[in-house]
């Protein structure tokens, strides 16, 4: 058989199995939204960021929750983060959403908003800053 006929063959599986395939992405679909237990995360994402910073950034958090519509976002509360270059940080409540044309680049540009950091609250946006006389991507901080 030739690349073109078993391509040919492969479309035709495709589209007269098209139920079962929709189902099939629909039903993990539903269960990554709904039936997925997000909290159970906190240890995996705890040990990512300490494995990621060499044990000296340690993250902590009670509940975690991901939203997918209408916009990309994760929303913690009780988020305790320790370091060794800096006193314990305690927030009430974390929500961090990336732009879309973050999510897409890999790069740090979107919005974060935070309840009862230091007393008070925070909301900031990261965002592109252009280039520098070198070459260098800048962030712009709001």
């Amino acid at each position: 058989m030739t690349l073109v006929g078993w391509l040919r063959a492969s479309l035709q599986w495709l589209w007269a199995n098209k139920g079962k395939l929709g189902l099939s992405l629909l039903s993990a679909l539903v269960f990554i939204l709904i039936l997925f237990p997000f909290n159970d995360l906190s240890d995996l994402i705890s040990r990512q960021v300490s494995l990621a910073t060499r044990n000296t950034v340690f993250v902590q958090f009670g509940t975690l929750d991901l939203s997918f519509f209408p916009q990309l976002g994760a929303q913690a509360e009780q988020v305790y983060v320790e370091s060794v270059y800096f006193p314990g940080i305690s927030v009430e409540e974390m929500t961090v959403t990336p732009s879309l044309r973050a999510a897409v680049s890999q790069k740090p540009f979107g919005h974060v908003s935070a309840k009862g950091i230091f007393k008070g609250d925070l909301d900031a946006r990261l965002g592109s800053g252009g280039t520098s006389e070198r070459g260098t991507e800048l962030q712009r901080l709001d």
